[in-house]
């Protein structure tokens, strides 16, 4: 992927790197060497420059060559190392190999063919961080360097792409990107395509397709285990038991779910451990398991961050599950409060519309469905949630259908059709 040697670096990067170190301008620096405008051109890298007037340049500066090629492949080393951990998972390793090194190479790097994948290792990094400020400039210097990228950066690129989509929660456009993708398949890549695989897999997941996710996700599961990435073997295991949960096969699902719950809990994994046990939890309320799945949750509380999207998570279902388990409203109605108060208005929307509908759900069964007809059902549909529209708008038909409205009954039994053929079921 990366060439060796003298011809990787490029020289006139070096020489203004050096020039503008030792504070000279071009006038000093070319003088009884070469003319300025020659200067310029080998500086711009328009022109290599011969070999003697090169080397008087070189010498001028007092830069020795031999120390800048043990430089450039310290650095193309510690690129692939950095990038390796991140593919493994490995984030607090990447955090050391950032803090200690790479932060400051920007301008040798620049002097080199490895400018281009400095900044795309960057560009994942950051947005693994969420440094949102960093992903910007980032940015911006890659789509100055993206006219010199070779087919892998820009397969790269468009990668990164649809993973910061991912982050923004634009899974729709994330999914075009990866889908795009699939057709590009580099023999060098083999360890991107685990990672093509997976969030193709997650992707089907978020959109509620758990039979494309299986698919995708036991291709991210064979290329994971020959390389032995063991975390992406249990990331890509809890996608698994997702899509085994909604297509309402439980055992596969349990089974899964059991095995990750014994793993996490031996090797100390402790946020794995509590979001495996979340999922297992989140299945047993769905198979109406409530006492077991309210044991579960209850031993998740307090594990997530208070205000985490995990904790709101986990405090809607234990809401829930109370709710099933007709516990006294005295006991969850705070519960209820604790989420709005938690929720974010602009990134938990979606939960806060849950929050509400438990409320009303407790407190009005007229504002409750009202609720569910004109808020929550329509929030699913335009944000793709099919799966949670079609329980809502069963809830609607069979509703309707109780107080005699039969053509509003038979128009949400019609979409709750259509969206069971969307994938939902």
């Amino acid at each position: 992927m990366i060439g060796n040697g003298r011809n990787n670096m490029k020289l006139g990067s070096i020489i203004k790197y050096y020039r503008l170190k030792n504070h000279l301008t071009q006038s000093e620096l070319a003088q009884d060497i070469c003319s300025i405008s020659h200067l310029s051109k080998i500086e711009n890298n328009s022109y290599d420059g011969n070999a003697e007037t090169v080397e008087l340049l070189l010498k001028k500066l007092n830069v020795n060559m031999e120390q800048e090629e043990e430089k450039y492949e310290e650095l193309k080393e510690a690129l692939q190392s950095f990038y390796d951990t991140m593919v493994f998972y490995d984030f607090e390793t990447a955090d050391k190999q950032y803090a200690a090194y790479l932060r400051d190479m920007e301008e040798f790097a620049s002097s080199t063919d490895l400018i281009n994948l400095y900044h795309l290792y960057l560009f994942k990094y950051y947005n693994h961080k969420r440094d949102y400020e960093k992903i910007n400039q980032t940015q911006r210097v890659i789509e100055k360097l993206h006219n010199n990228f070779s087919p892998f950066e820009n397969l790269l690129y468009s990668f990164f792409i649809g993973l910061y989509l991912m982050s923004e929660n634009r899974i729709v456009e994330a999914n075009e990107q990866f889908v795009a993708l699939m057709s590009y398949n580099p023999a060098e890549a083999i360890t991107f395509n685990g990672e093509l695989y997976y969030q193709n897999a997650l992707c089907a997941t978020r959109l509620n397709d758990p039979e494309k996710s299986i698919i995708q996700a036991n291709k991210a599961l064979n290329i994971y285990q020959n390389e032995n990435n063991f975390l992406r073997i249990i990331h890509t295991k809890m996608i698994l038991g997702i899509s085994y949960m909604r297509l309402e096969m439980y055992r596969e699902a349990a089974e899964i779910y059991r095995s990750l719950i014994r793993i996490t809990r031996l090797l100390s994994m402790k946020e794995l451990y509590y979001q495996v046990l979340y999922n297992y939890s989140a299945m047993l309320t769905e198979m109406g398991e409530y006492k077991k799945a309210k044991e579960l949750l209850q031993e998740c509380r307090g594990a997530f961050h208070k205000g985490s999207l995990e904790d709101i998570i986990n405090k809607l279902t234990y809401i829930e599950t109370l709710i099933k388990l007709n516990v006294n409203t005295l006991e969850i109605s705070p519960l209820i409060e604790e989420v709005l108060d938690l929720c974010n208005k602009k990134t938990h929307k979606k939960y806060i519309i849950l929050a509400k509908m438990y409320k009303y759900q407790l407190f009005s069964q007229q504002k409750y469905y009202t609720f569910l007809e004109n808020i929550v059902y329509p929030y699913y549909m335009d944000n793709n949630h099919f799966s949670e529209a079609r329980d809502v708008v069963l809830q609607l038909a069979e509703k309707y259908s109780e107080t005699g409205e039969t053509n509003k009954s038979l128009d949400y039994y019609n979409q709750y059709i259509e969206l069971s053929k969307k994938g939902a079921l």
